[in-house]
C-alpha cells in the first residue's frame, strides 16, 4: 500500500504542530463521512442475515457480489469468579487474554505501598497531545 503524500514539514515545533492539526482535521472530515457509510453497511449485513435465515440459505448472489454466511460461536462472561475459580484450580489460563489494565496496575501500586509487581516492567509511551486553540 502506498503512503499518502506527507507536505514538507517545517523543522519548528510550531510549524509540525500546525500540520500535525491541519492532517487531524483532514481525518476528522474523513471519519465524519464514514460513519453513515459504516452505519448503512451494518444495517445491510443485519438485513442480509435475517433474510438468509427466513429463506434457510446461508449464501445468495447479486451481480456485483457473493455473500455467504459466518457463524461463529462467541462466549462472554456470565460468572466471573466461576470462571476464575475454575482457571485458577486448571490452570487454563489461555482462556484469558493476554493484557493488563494500566489503571488498575497503577491503582494496586499507589494503594498497597508496593513499588512493583511481579513480571510487570514498567516503560514511559510518549505521544503528543494536540488541541485546537
Amino acid at each position: 500500500m502506498a503512503q499518502a503524500a506527507v507536505k514538507s514539514s517545517p523543522k519548528t515545533i510550531g510549524g509540525l504542530a500546525d500540520l500535525m492539526f491541519d492532517v487531524r482535521e483532514q481525518k476528522r472530515i474523513i471519519e465524519a463521512r464514514m460513519k453513515p457509510l459504516e452505519e448503512q453497511y451494518n444495517a445491510l449485513e443485519e438485513e442480509l442475515i435475517k433474510l438468509l435465515d427466513e429463506q434457510n440459505s446461508t449464501k445468495g448472489d447479486g451481480t456485483k457480489a457473493t455473500v455467504s454466511l459466518r457463524v461463529a460461536d462467541v462466549f462472554n462472561i456470565e460468572d466471573r469468579a466461576a470462571l476464575d475459580k475454575f482457571i485458577k484450580r486448571t490452570g487454563h489460563f489461555q482462556l484469558l487474554q493476554n493484557r493488563v489494565s494500566n489503571p488498575a496496575v497503577e491503582e494496586l501500586l499507589s494503594t498497597s505501598g508496593k513499588k512493583e509487581i511481579p513480571g510487570l516492567k514498567k516503560f514511559t509511551k510518549k505521544s503528543i497531545n494536540l488541541r485546537s486553540k
